[in-house]
């Protein structure tokens, strides 16, 4: 709770849309810092439906059993490769 405290301290006052350099020397808006971590869990999380698709043979937007209906995630937009900068500076 301390970390999410800290960001939100960080965070406070500052519109999605501004921007800061970040430790590499790259261009980032608020938003990207919100939006980057969502994308990265999306990601690993379709990792983790491969290898459990590879051993049940089900799949998440498929019936898994009678009455189970699993509904399709929204696909997530990607961030570019060239939006992609390592760890992030303190502003």
């Amino acid at each position: 709770m301390a970390e999410t405290r800290a960001c939100d301290a960080v965070a406070t006052g500052h519109d999605l849309d501004e921007t800061f350099v970040s430790s590499r020397g790259l261009p980032l808006t608020l938003r990207w810092v919100y939006v980057m971590p969502i994308q990265e869990y999306a990601r690993h999380n379709g990792h983790a439906d491969f290898l459990r698709e590879r051993t049940d043979g089900a799949t998440g937007d498929r019936v898994r059993g009678p009455d189970r209906a699993v509904p399709a995630a929204p696909a997530v937009p990607a961030v570019p490769s060239s939006r992609r900068p390592g760890p992030l500076a303190p502003p």
